[in-house]
């Protein structure tokens, strides 16, 4: 998880994924809650940067209450796409931000999935940026 911490804080311009909150982010937040039997159900979406946001420590104490959950159908989805995508030969999932700030995944070999968990085969990004 330690390995996401920059790349998540870089791609949030160092500041908290709260909408209009200015602090920095100092903190990784699981979307999907870090447990037991989420690891077992989801072990390579849940220390994901599609299953983590930067939160400043205020922010992270409240996350009880606010809105940075990933419902497990979509976490499934992902799970899925990287289970399967980790099997090809030369396709590495990449995941990248949207200007609003959610976590799409793009892979070499053309295929993305959104931010709710809709998967899209064909596009044109891939891992190299061709």
């Amino acid at each position: 998880m330690s390995e996401h911490r920059d790349a998540i804080f870089k791609a949030q311009h160092g500041y908290c994924g709260e909408e209009d909150c200015l602090g920095n982010a100092t903190e990784l937040h699981h979307r999907i809650s870090n447990t037991v039997t989420n690891r077992k159900l989801f072990p390579l979406f849940i220390d994901s940067p599609m299953n983590l946001i930067g939160l400043c420590e205020y922010h992270h104490k409240l996350t009880g209450r606010t809105g940075y959950g990933i419902q497990e159908d979509v976490a499934m989805v992902y799970e899925s796409f990287l289970k399967e995508h980790s099997k090809l030969p030369n396709c590495a999932a990449v995941g990248e931000y949207d200007p609003n700030g959610d976590i799409i995944i793009l892979t070499c070999c053309g295929t993305r999935v959104d931010p709710k968990g809709k998967v899209q085969k064909g596009t044109q990004k891939n891992q190299t940026g061709a």
